[in-house]
């Protein structure tokens, strides 16, 4: 079976792909490498998630559900960075996975 977009991965399931995200669509946040998500067709809903750190995001087209995954991974970063010193074991791996993957620009 030939993926449907070039350079993605297709899963056994043929309504799922990984896709590479090279940027979070937020100023002053950059990947320091790609990050791959999963995107699941459901009927009429598109899922996109980063199984990393269980975040997802669903819409009605892939645009929609990657935008929506790129916003919530960075409230989530934000609000993990803001309790750091308050995190469990998981969230903890969570900030640890975000903090290998983004910088962020302080503005001048």
């Amino acid at each position: 079976m030939t993926p449907p977009f070039p350079g993605r991965k297709t899963s056994t399931n043929p309504s799922c792909c990984i896709v590479p995200i090279n940027s979070l669509k937020k100023s002053g946040y950059t990947l320091n490498q790609p990050i791959y998500v999963s995107i699941e067709t459901d009927e009429d809903t598109v899922i996109a998630s980063l199984d990393d750190i269980e975040a997802f995001a669903y819409a009605d087209t892939e645009f929609e559900a990657i935008n929506g995954l790129c916003e919530e991974i960075v409230t989530l970063y934000e609000d993990l960075k803001a309790n750091r010193d308050n995190l469990g074991i998981l969230p903890e791996k969570w900030l640890g996975y975000l903090d290998s993957v983004i910088t962020i620009q302080e503005k001048s």
